[in-house]
């Protein structure tokens, strides 16, 4: 019967120990769930959307929908005047021309708009989304 108690006891000690550090701990919303994959270019939708087959490991392949954090392109979809709509396409066919085959993403796991949204990384390690900002590609709150 001792034996009994002193297995209570220390269930009992070790259930509140691991509760008190459990309180410390970051629920799981709020971890970061960032991921680095290998990813093949098939489509680019405009300067901030493209299709690409990541490389999940395993010899596993998803073909998935990128929104590039951080970054608005100017609209080619439903542009609101002629100016963005010309500034869209620009962005989109510069994007065509600096985006290689391959390249690194890094995805942060949330999705917007049913795109996984992530960072890409070019081959010589610079972010695309940072070149497209130095280039002029983003967004005005005015094309007029």
């Amino acid at each position: 019967m001792k034996h009994f108690f002193v297995g209570v006891f220390l269930w009992v000690l070790s259930f509140t120990a691991q509760a008190a550090f459990m309180s410390d701990a970051p629920s799981f919303d709020e971890l970061e769930q960032v991921q680095y994959y290998n990813a093949t270019l098939l489509n680019v939708v405009d300067a901030d959307t493209m299709d690409v087959r990541l490389d999940m490991g395993l010899g596993m392949l998803m073909d998935v929908r990128l929104r590039i954090k951080d970054y608005d392109a100017p609209e080619t979809w439903r542009p609101k005047t002629e100016v963005e709509a010309a500034h869209g396409e620009a962005a989109t066919d510069f994007a065509i021309q600096l985006l290689p085959d391959r390249f690194t993403i890094r995805s942060y796991g949330g999705a917007v708009y049913n795109r996984v949204e992530a960072d890409v990384l070019l081959p010589d390690g610079r972010n695309y989304s940072v070149i497209m900002i130095d280039q002029g590609f983003v967004k005005h709150d005015s094309y007029e």
